[in-house]
């Protein structure tokens, strides 16, 4: 199946049981998709993440409840939300007012996403993007076995890669290479503005006995897998513009020529983020997985 009809299906789905429990792992097993490989999919077709537009759609739904004589209360939990306070909460902030106030009223609901092909900039833009994204070429990463940290926070990213670049010069690790790759958060985490981010390091040669990992990182095992990549030149030089584009193209190259991804459900496949310095230049290799290894 394609992207594009697997996102698709997952909208769809999504409309069908909008009163179930919509988790971000509920869904991928629905999929057939890792959680991770998903969240970085869906945002790159639709502009927003897999469960903000759980959230969303949920909130517009929930409309015709308060239009009937429902308690508010009722409709809260009826849409998978734990508490008026918590659902008060999140209208609010989708609709500028609350419950009570829009009861009965007419409000512009917005549709069930329809997903269409990527489309990429006009020939002047895309002469653009051509100065900063390499040419898109499949590479194949072995199975690895990585050292993982996650943060979630205002600037996750930036957090975790401090403290394990600390932790890894502390302890004299060898790192050969580091990922790194946008993750799900929970709906409290997403409420306070929070991001999630996990970053590996790929450890060269065994650790010695004194290397021993904390708390707070873990082991992860990650099968190898073919990938389709392509780099990004100077990509923090304008990082809202450059490195979505890089994501989109890549996408957009896959669906254009009907390259589908063909591996079983696994929760260590990962759309995987790689910066790496050359002759004091940054630039940033993105990798999609298409097939196991």
């Amino acid at each position: 199946m394609e992207l594009k009809e697997c996102i698709q299906d997952i909208v769809d789905y999504i409309e069908g049981h909008i009163q179930d429990e919509l988790t971000a792992d509920s869904i991928s097993e629905k999929a057939g998709y890792s959680k991770f490989y998903l969240h970085r999919i869906f945002s790159i077709y639709t502009g927003v993440t897999l469960m903000d537009y759980v959230r969303k759609r949920k909130l517009h739904r929930s409309l015709d409840g308060l239009n009937s004589n429902q308690r508010i209360i009722d409709v809260a939990l009826d849409y998978g939300f734990n508490s008026e306070r918590s659902y008060s909460r999140a209208f609010v902030k989708e609709f500028g007012q609350s419950p009570s106030q829009l009861r009965h009223t007419d409000v512009c609901v917005c549709s069930k996403i329809i997903v269409y092909n990527l489309n990429l900039p006009s020939e002047g833009g895309l002469r653009e993007m051509n100065g900063y994204l390499s040419k898109i070429k499949y590479e194949t990463l072995k199975a690895m076995t990585v050292i993982s940290g996650k943060r979630v926070g205002l600037e996750p990213e930036d957090e975790i890669i401090g403290i394990m670049t600390k932790w890894s010069n502390d302890n004299n690790i060898r790192v050969e290479r580091q990922f790194g790759f946008d993750i799900p958060i929970s709906e409290e985490e997403k409420a306070k503005g929070y991001r999630g981010y996990e970053y590996w390091l790929k450890v060269k040669g065994p650790l010695n006995s004194q290397a021993i990992v904390n708390d707070e990182f873990e082991w992860k095992e990650i099968p190898g897998y073919k990938y389709v990549s392509l780099r990004i030149t100077d990509p923090f030089l304008d990082p809202f513009e450059r490195i979505p584009n890089g994501w989109k193209t890549l996408v957009a190259w896959l669906e254009e020529n009907q390259v589908s991804s063909n591996f079983d459900q696994n929760e260590n496949a990962y759309c995987l983020e790689e910066v790496i310095e050359i002759e004091g230049r940054t630039y940033m290799d993105i990798y999609i997985p298409i097939l196991s290894v």
